[in-house]
This record gives structure tokens, sequence and C-alpha cells, in this order.
């Protein structure tokens, strides 16, 4: 399920994310780039508050029994509405040039792998850090019930509080990314993620309320610093024939890795290595990540027609 999960992700989410930056003007790219990547916070957000709901008004047997399927039922309403939308959009500028060209390959799978292979390493690589310290937030929620017995009304409303302020985050560090560089913006979002998975565990287990909102306030920070450049910077860094499977391979990888942190966590806690341990892979992540978007070419002003295999 998770995998099924990591691949519908990575399929709905290239896409939007061509849809925009194919149709934007260049000095507006990073902008409406960033567009779709709301979408990551304001699920979260609706998530978060139907499940404090469902928390609020149910006993913890009812929930368990039967209330955890209402958001996933709610869920079919935005079925319709993104199939509506995809039933009635026309295809970018970018793609319909190509296919005038005759450069549209049959397999772009193949043609991905053959000439483009290490893009997807990289924009896998690049990101662990919202797939690592992302999830790690959701795993908080059990964890701070369970072992630091916090409220879990109180942590679902301290997520929602935190996406909310992603939100206009990610659109302005997609602002950002077309005067100073999508790179440079990325570059700052895995610093910043660096840091924070350094010190977010000794946050938590402090469980001060106010310390756990910070920590969680933090990831969510960092997270749209990097959420709001990072897609745009990928999608001009493929090639036009290939981009969209580029995209959607590559997160569709890193999401199925990044699904399987909060279990990851639950055994590193079960072990006896406690949070140390994981506050050194949350680190070591971050890091990785950085290092690979630091060695990375990345262009200025990239025609999306262009060539950049070979």
């Amino acid at each position: 399920m998770r995998a099924i999960q990591g691949f519908a992700v990575g399929g709905e989410g290239a896409g939007a994310v061509l849809m925009a930056v194919e149709h934007a003007p260049p000095r507006w790219r990073g902008l409406l780039g960033a567009f779709p990547q709301i979408g990551v916070a304001s699920g979260l957000v609706a998530a978060n508050l139907v499940f404090l709901l469902m928390s609020v008004i149910m006993s913890r047997e009812d929930f368990l029994a039967y209330g955890w399927r209402v958001p996933f039922l709610l869920s079919i309403v935005l079925v319709a509405i993104g199939t509506y939308i995809r039933l009635r959009i026309k295809e970018s500028p970018v793609f319909t040039a190509m296919e005038e060209k005759g450069e549209k390959v049959p397999l772009p799978l193949f043609a991905l792998f053959r000439n483009q292979w290490t893009r997807v390493v990289q924009l896998v690589v690049a990101l662990f850090f919202p797939n690592t310290q992302g999830y790690i937030t959701i795993f908080v929620l059990s964890y701070g019930t369970r072992v630091l017995h916090l409220s879990q009304p109180m942590l679902l409303t301290f997520s929602v509080v935190a996406n909310l302020i992603e939100i206009p985050l990610t659109m302005y560090s997609g602002h950002v990314s077309d005067r100073v560089g999508r790179k440079r913006m990325v570059l700052i979002g895995l610093a910043c993620g660096a840091i924070v998975g350094a010190i977010f565990f000794p946050l938590v287990n402090t469980a001060i309320p106010v310390l756990v909102f910070i920590a969680i306030l933090l990831v969510r920070l960092g997270i749209a610093i990097l959420y709001g450049p990072i897609y745009t910077m990928f999608s001009e860094s493929f090639d036009a024939n290939v981009r969209y499977s580029g995209l959607a391979v590559g997160t569709a990888i890193s999401g199925l890795i990044g699904a399987q942190i909060p279990a990851a966590a639950a055994l590193i806690m079960a072990s006896g290595s406690g949070t140390v341990s994981m506050s050194i892979f949350l680190f070591g992540a971050s890091a990785i990540a950085f290092v690979n978007v630091w060695l990375m070419k990345v262009g200025r002003n990239v025609n999306l027609a262009e060539s950049k295999s070979g």
C-alpha cells in the first residue's frame, strides 16, 4: 500500500508541477512552480483538521473501529474535482511544440534511464530531507502521545498551525528563486534541514508544548524553503520528452522511501538506540542531500524546450 501511494503521488505531483512550470512565463516560473507544492501542506492541514475533529467527537474505541475511515471517504470529493480538471485541461505549450517537431519518444522511461538516470538519482537524494523529517512529524503524533504523554489534539493542532505557516512561505521561496536562483534556495532549505534534524528530538523530548511546537514548525519551514523551487529546478534539468517521467519516477521512489520512515523510527526506538540515533539519521539525510545538490550543475533562464542530456 505504501508503494501504491508513492507511485500515485509521483504521477500526480509531477503532472501538476509540469502543467504549472511549462505554462509559466520564465520570470514567474519559480512562483507558479511552487503553487502545486502548497498542496502538500494544504492536504496535511485538511487531513489533520478532520482527524482532530474525529478525535474530539469520538471515543478512542469508535475512532479505531470506524472513525479513521471518514477522512478517506471525504477524499472522494477531491478525486471528483481532480478528474474534472484533468479532463478539461490543455497540454502545455512545451509539450505541444515537442509533438509538432516529432520529438516525442514512444518509450520515455527507457530514454530517461538511458540519458538522464543520474538526474533521477539526484532528485531522489535531494528529497531525503522532506521525506525523512516530513514523515517524522507524523511519527511524533504517536511518539508524543505514547511516550511523552502529550495530548493528541494538541499535537494535531501544532501540525495544522505549522502547515498553515508553510503555505505562504513555500510560495515566497519559489518567488525568491526567480531572482536569486533555484539552487541557492534549495541549498538554504537543506542546510535548515540538517540543523533541524540534529535538534528536532532534543526539543521534542523536553515534552514542553511550546518547544515541541517549535520543533514541528522548524521542520515545516525548512521544507517550505526547499519545496518552493526544487521541482522547478528539476523540471529545468530534464529534457522535455522525459521530463514528466523523470519527475514522476524520482518522486515515486523518494516517496516510497520516505513512507517507511515512521516504521523505521519505531524500530529504532524499540531497539533501545533512542532518539540520538534518529537525530544522527535526520542530520545525515539532509547533509547528504545538501552535498548532492551542491555538486549539481544547474542553469539559469533555462529554455524548457532545449535538450540537456549529453
